[in-house]
């Protein structure tokens, strides 16, 4: 990580830090001053005004998001919130009840949002790949911000009025915002939507897969966490003491995050991914309501709501945060504050009102809630199902979007033009003609055999016509023949590229000709020439084989084979790997040019050709789109990709292909040195060939 980054996580870590100890502090002075001043019985009402106005406020900052950015933004509404916090502990003496509802209204409205504002800020600043590395150390901060939290309000009930607690949030605010500030300073300032609107992030929310699925799990989510604090509150209000009761647990639960933030989190989150982070979440509301149905006291109901805390503060926060990396700012802005708050305000107030419901069919119906929460944790379950499938497709349209032409890392002789494969030639010459044909082929004088060349091949004429792809004067010539017949010749096209006895030039130019083939016998002949000891043999096979995939031509090979053969690829030293190279170099269209030279410099082509064999199982383009971002400078993209592929490849592929993609973000070119590989990898395959040749780069 570069200076500025370790600045920038410093900064991060101390923000969030004040953020979270702001936001544990209020809600344990909101819950303290409410429950103080009226029965445990107004609790769902209070959090239901609080969704309520928390609704608007979510719509107007995600507009103002829009157009400002969280960086200008949220430093503003902490200014705000802490003038606001001062009048109402000016208030408390004289209207204790109407300054208790305010706060209670005011801290549970804006608390989200600002914790909200603070990953909004740290989302828009990295991209995917640095969200997961910075997560850890990142969440860790915030998390020791909740013990803080806890700490200053259990001081506070101890040794001063606990009116005072209000001033104490305040100044944490205040704290905040100056840490805000010169956090967002840092960003990347993405452009501000030139059509604002109050709706923008609900239509993100409506056009987006993944973004539907989010809000689900976070509805079902907040009302099952909504139904087990309504019993954990009723049985604290029950022993008396809310304040310190609440300080104390808070305080507790967010030990017990930090220590989950050090030893699981992290590893968790890179074994299941983002979205095995955010199902965490509904599995402990579901597996704990289940708990507290069996054993149905408050010992094991503060245990449940405590797991959940937990489990929401630390793997499912650094989840849910990762699922909005791939986002463009124009959606993310909007959208994230609207999920983060809105989505989660909706949950309280339809859990509220289920609750309200609950108690006025059965007022000591303690069950009924638990049964709610646990019917209520299945349903997010439900919804976090699909995540995995569609942050992957958001992972493939970001890098789509970041690339808009098409990449085709293709390396052939000739265009491959049209699928349809050509006619028989027709007017074959007669036998005596054939043997004119094949003494003029054999002539070695380069007119007289171009211009045998022009005539229509026949099958007999194929042998004597494959040893001419290594005659580099007339080589293009018995390309363009030879794919014109290759329909009616593939058995032989394929005998000549899997005999070891035909000459290595022969064989390199084989795979461009039987693309033309027949497919069938044509993608079988390719797939062999996979295990062959050359590498350009390989590579221009897998091309071959990759193009012939895009035409939709069905492979025999299975997954696991096609797993297999990458495999083979990736298990070579590094010196191997970087070595690589094609004799024939490339010919196409000039972008397309471009984009290898930059691999070749970078000796990239074996990356580029593991890439073409996994695009034989894997989504062909956006690998594509990866492996270019790869080649560039862009730390954005490059982020994007490596997440991309982190998602998709199977540990098989990922563990062993991993180094060679680390090693892409800092590669020169470097020429191999033949002592090198024979000293690195005596016994590998690859080394035969060399051993037979070790002038040729192509080994």
């Amino acid at each position: 990580m570069i200076e500025t980054d370790r600045k920038l996580a410093r900064v991060a870590v101390i923000t969030g830090f004040l953020v979270i100890a702001t936001f544990v502090a209020g809600k344990a002075a909101r819950d303290a001053t409410v429950l103080a001043n009226f029965n445990i019985r107004m609790l769902p009402t209070f959090v239901g005004i609080g969704a309520f106005v928390t609704i608007p406020i979510v719509l107007v900052v995600g507009r103002r998001l829009a157009t400002k950015g969280p960086a200008w933004l949220f430093p503003r509404i902490n200014t705000s919130s802490a003038t606001l916090l001062v009048i109402e502990w000016l208030m408390l003496p004289h209207w204790n009840k109407a300054a208790a509802a305010i706060t209670y209204v005011h801290l549970a409205a804006l608390g989200p949002v600002l914790v909200s504002g603070f990953w909004s800020t740290i989302n828009e600043r990295l991209d995917p790949r640095a969200v997961k590395r910075a997560i850890a150390s990142v969440g860790l901060g915030t998390t020791l911000g909740g013990v803080a939290g806890g700490l200053i309000a259990q001081l506070v009930a101890a040794e001063l009025p606990a009116s005072s607690i209000l001033l104490v949030v305040a100044g944490l605010q205040l704290a905040s915002a100056v840490f805000l500030a010169s956090l967002g300073s840092h960003a990347v300032q993405a452009a501000p939507d030139p059509n604002p609107s109050i709706w923008n992030g609900t239509r993100a929310i409506a056009r987006s897969p993944l973004l539907r699925n989010i809000a689900a799990l976070i509805i079902f989510g907040a009302m099952g966490a909504a139904a087990l604090d309504y019993v954990f509150k009723a049985d604290l209000v029950r022993e008396g003491a809310p304040l310190k009761g609440l300080a104390l647990y808070y305080t507790v639960t967010s030990v017990i995050t930090a220590l989950v933030q050090l030893v699981a989190t992290d590893k968790t989150i890179a074994r299941l991914g983002a979205a095995g982070g955010a199902v965490a979440l509904p599995l402990t509301v579901t597996g704990f309501a289940g708990l507290m149905l069996a054993i149905p006291s408050a010992a094991v109901t503060a245990i449940g709501r405590g797991a959940e805390l937990v489990v929401r503060s630390s793997i499912y926060r650094a989840g849910y945060e990762l699922l909005f990396a791939p986002l463009p700012p124009a959606e993310k802005r909007p959208a994230k504050v609207v999920l983060d708050v809105g989505a989660e305000r909706v949950g309280d107030i339809l859990g509220s009102q289920l609750i309200s419901l609950i108690l006025f069919a059965a007022p000591l119906a303690r069950s009924a809630i638990v049964i709610a929460a646990l019917v209520l944790g299945l349903l997010a379950i439900g919804a976090a199902v699909g995540l995995r499938r569609k942050y992957i497709a958001a992972l493939e349209e970001s890098l789509l979007a970041a690339q808009p032409t098409p990449v085709q890392l293709t390396t052939t002789l000739q265009p491959t033009g049209s699928r349809a494969r050509p006619a028989a030639p027709s007017g074959a010459p007669a036998r005596d003609a054939i043997a004119e044909l094949v003494e003029e082929l054999r002539s070695g004088d380069r007119d007289r055999v171009a211009a045998a060349l022009a005539t229509p091949l026949v099958p007999e004429l194929v042998p004597h016509v494959l040893p001419l792809l290594g005659w580099e004067p007339v080589s293009e010539l018995a390309t363009s023949a030879l794919r014109a017949i290759a329909p009616r010749t593939t058995g032989v096209l394929v005998d000549a590229l899997l005999d070891p006895d035909t000459d290595f030039t022969v064989r390199r130019r084989l795979p461009a000709i039987l693309e033309a083939g027949d497919p069938e016998r044509a993608q079988w002949g390719l797939w062999r020439a996979l295990s062959n000891e050359r590498f350009e043999v390989r590579y221009r096979a897998g091309k071959a084989l990759g193009r012939l995939h895009e035409a939709n031509v069905r492979l025999t090979a299975k997954p696991d084979e096609i797993y297999d053969a990458v495999v083979r690829e990736v298990s070579v030293d590094v010196r191997i790997w970087r070595g690589r190279s094609l004799l024939d170099g490339y010919q196409g269209p000039e972008s397309e040019m471009r984009l290898y030279r930059a691999l070749e410099e970078r000796s990239a082509t074996a990356l580029d050709h593991v890439f073409t064999l996994l695009g034989l199982v894997l989504p062909a383009q956006p690998l594509k789109v990866a492996l270019a971002a790869l080649s560039t400078d862009n730390l954005a993209l490059h982020g994007t990709a490596l997440e991309y592929l982190e998602s998709v490849l199977p540990p098989r592929i990922r563990v062993p292909l991993w180094p060679f993609l680390e090693l892409e973000a800092n590669t020169t070119p470097s020429p191999r040195q033949p002592h090198d590989v024979v000293a690195a990898l005596e016994a590998h395959p690859s080394i035969l060939a060399y051993l037979e040749d070790p002038d040729d780069p192509g080994n």
